[in-house]
Parts: C-alpha cells; structure tokens; sequence
C-alpha cells in the first residue's frame, strides 16, 4: 500500500490528515525509545493456566510474582513492564471478563498482589 495515498481511517481524519496520521505513526514506531524511566526494557509476561484458574491456585501464581519484588529497587525496575495473560480459554466463545473463575482469582491477585 502506498503511504502517500489519502485513506479514511475509523473516526479519524481524511485525504491529507490521514496521511500525516500514518507518516507520524511510522516516525514514532521506528523512532528509538526515549526511556524516561530506566529499568527493564523487555516486558514480562506472566502466563496463568487454565488449571491455575479453575483451582484457584493463587499461590503459585504469587510465588512467580515475588521474584520481582525482592527489593523495592527490584520492584520499581519492572514497574510498567508486566503483562499478565490468562491461557487455556482460547476455545471458550465468552470473553475471560465474562468467566467467573478468572474474575475471581484476579481479584485475589489484586488483593494479595497490589503492585
């Protein structure tokens, strides 16, 4: 597709507006990132299980999640840097805000975890 031919994007501007709008996402994409915040710079991704859910085994998800509160240094370096990722859903046609069982062991998460 040629970045130079005006497309109207959902809810967003048209012709030239839709131009600039793709030219300054490319410039921020490939731009290098200006960390303000020094830490971590690969995100963390904290994979729960189905089986975690539906046992509601919250203290193995809890004792993955310690390793990086060690120290409060530890903690403030993966702040904003962790994804949580509920698997083993991924055939259930609802939404995992829609299953019981993972809105309840997240809210003990957030509860026992509230970092």
């Amino acid at each position: 597709m040629d970045p130079y031919i005006p497309v109207r994007p959902r809810g967003r501007a048209s012709g030239a507006m839709a131009v600039l709008d793709r030219h300054e996402n490319w410039a921020m994409a490939t731009s290098p990132r200006i960390d303000l915040r020094p830490g971590v710079s690969e995100p963390v991704v904290l994979m729960i299980s189905r089986r975690e859910v539906e046992a509601a085994d919250l203290a193995s998800v809890l004792s993955r999640l310690k390793v990086f509160l060690a120290t409060q240094e530890d903690a403030w370096l993966y702040r904003g840097q962790m994804t949580l990722v509920v698997d083993g859903y991924n055939n259930d046609p609802r939404e995992l805000v829609d299953i019981p069982e993972v809105r309840a062991l997240l809210r003990r998460l957030e509860a026992e975890w509230p970092y």
